[in-house]
């Protein structure tokens, strides 16, 4: 079993019904073979929007979840994260990562990094 697999598993065990997703991303596909319905939207802040409007109207009985590529992805959607973060609405982001091959070498953009301000 890989680890998308694995993910959407999980997500699937925690009710998650569906996700707001960017195409490039694997989990995609597995998630929508696990019973996930993807959403698909045309920018990774629209994305995160979704996942926080979602989170915002269940009243912390539900959470949204958004999935998009790794560095640009991950960026775009920045915007999103700190207005979520800032009014203390719980959502679920997962970037893609790297390949194996690629990890550690300049330039990537580092969502951990970035997102929590280390």
């Amino acid at each position: 079993m890989d680890g998308n697999r694995v993910i959407a598993k999980i997500l699937k065990t925690e009710r998650v019904g569906w996700m707001a997703a960017l195409p490039a991303q694997s989990l995609i596909d597995v998630a929508a073979q696990e019973g996930i319905r993807p959403i698909i939207c045309r920018h990774e802040r629209t994305g995160v929007n979704m996942a926080d409007g979602f989170s915002r109207v269940m009243n912390r009985k539900g959470f949204g979840v958004f999935t998009m590529q790794t560095a640009p992805g991950a960026k775009n959607a920045q915007g999103g994260v700190a207005h979520a973060f800032a009014d203390s609405i719980p959502i679920l982001l997962l970037a893609g990562g790297q390949r194996r091959i690629r990890s550690q070498r300049h330039p990537l953009f580092e969502s951990v990094e970035n997102h929590l301000g280390i």
